[in-house]
């Protein structure tokens, strides 16, 4: 009975992983607080869940990663809220063209939307694999990969959306459900993410 609480019996290490998912839930939550800075939380939560090396989370690493990648990540988190914007702008402008032509806009927005949401998967961890590429380098590479893998693509943009999609259909549940959105789920959906991307030209 003893040996179930020593500190290299099976319980103790899945506990402490427990906690380390805790930890980097958090603060990867605490690091997006300014919105901005979302793209630097993203590429130091992949480089977290993906220490798959047996020392377990590091808060030192998670916040050198975040330093690292700060400023190319940035600049890409802008650049999604200025698409953002741009979208809500164009849908005012959508809604006044007649209905066919309105269908036509509507497709090429969707389809500009998708090509953001696939190169949003592999963005973070090509930052931290080179934060220095050139930023085009980058973006045609993400998006290559992104529609490349496809499937593993969708996968992570489902897990990541998943919280958006409780909030829309069952607000109560949401609120309900705070406490697993904030100190479990973003290490859930990051580890599923290095699993299904860390293996694509040595990301992980």
């Amino acid at each position: 009975m003893l040996r179930l609480f020593d500190l290299d019996s099976p319980l103790m290490r899945a506990l402490s992983a427990l906690m380390d998912w805790f930890v980097v839930s958090f603060f990867t939550l605490l690091c997006a607080l300014p919105v901005f800075t979302a793209g630097p939380a993203l590429c130091a939560l992949y480089g977290a869940m993906g220490a798959d090396r047996g020392e377990g989370f590091s808060l030192k690493r998670f916040f050198a990663d975040f330093r690292r990648c700060f400023r190319p990540a940035c600049l890409c988190t802008l650049l999604f809220l200025a698409a953002g914007y741009f979208f809500y702008l164009y849908i005012q402008a959508v809604g006044a063209l007649p209905g066919q032509v309105r269908v036509l806009f509507w497709a090429a927005a969707l389809f500009f939307l998708a090509c953001l949401a696939l190169a949003a998967v592999f963005l973070p961890p090509l930052i931290r694999q080179d934060p220095g590429r050139p930023f085009l380098s980058l973006w045609k590479s993400a998006l290559i990969l992104g529609i490349g893998y496809l499937p593993r693509s969708l996968a992570v943009l489902a897990a990541a959306l998943v919280p958006l999609a409780v909030l829309f259909w069952q607000p109560g549940w949401f609120l309900g459900l705070s406490l697993l959105w904030t100190f479990l789920w973003p290490a859930l959906t990051g580890r599923l993410w290095v699993r299904l991307t860390g293996s694509v030209q040595g990301l992980g």
